[in-house]
């Protein structure tokens, strides 16, 4: 199924079985805080030239496996208490995640990550304005990377993270969480964390 140039608005698309592809297609929510907007897609699929805009959700908007995101921008987005992506086994390349952020809002021993990666691959893209924000005692990144995943050659530009308690048992707030995964050429500019 090849969807190319379409506007999705407030909309939920659910694929186990059938490859999907979306060219130039704009995701985006009319009224505030709705998080109507969500992509689930467990088979082969791809996104290039895609917008996704003031989405706002406590439910993750795009939870993908086998995927590919190709210049795609990301803006004004904010989720709670889950990711903004989390890709499996996938690639993301040359995109934009901008003013985008991420909110415990007070979960103890969250784990607060506004994209989360597995064996999967982050290369040139830009974060820019990003924010996650952990109000008790969970953990906060803008990135995961874990198990077999690699970032590289990315930019990170004005990020902040934070946790209201000081780190300890586990606890961190960093730009990048790197975990049995490898990190190359990334770049960090004027970011506000415990550690990169």
């Amino acid at each position: 199924i090849t969807f190319q140039g379409c506007r999705f608005e407030n909309s939920f698309v659910s694929s186990w079985q059938k490859k999907v592809r979306f060219i130039g297609c704009a995701f985006y929510e009319i009224s505030a805080n709705t998080g109507s907007t969500e992509l689930v897609i467990g088979t082969d699929s791809s996104f290039t030239k895609c917008t996704f805009k003031d989405i706002n959700s406590e439910r993750c908007v795009l939870s993908l496996a086998y995927a590919t995101l190709e210049s795609c921008m990301f803006s004004d987005c904010s989720v709670r208490k889950t990711q903004l992506l989390n890709l499996t086994g996938g690639t993301i390349t040359n995109s934009k995640f901008v003013r985008c952020r991420c909110d415990a809002n007070g979960d103890i021993l969250t784990r607060n990550y506004l994209v989360q990666v597995e064996k999967s691959t982050v290369k040139q893209c830009i974060f820019s304005s990003c924010k996650t924000n952990d109000s008790r005692d969970g953990s906060s990144a803008i990135i995961d990377v874990y198990n077999d995943s690699t970032i590289e050659a990315c930019q990170f530009e004005q990020c902040f993270t934070q946790t209201s308690s000081r780190p300890f048992l586990g606890r961190f707030d960093c730009i990048i969480f790197l975990s049995s995964s490898t990190q190359t050429n990334n770049t960090f500019h004027d970011c506000t964390c415990d550690k990169h």
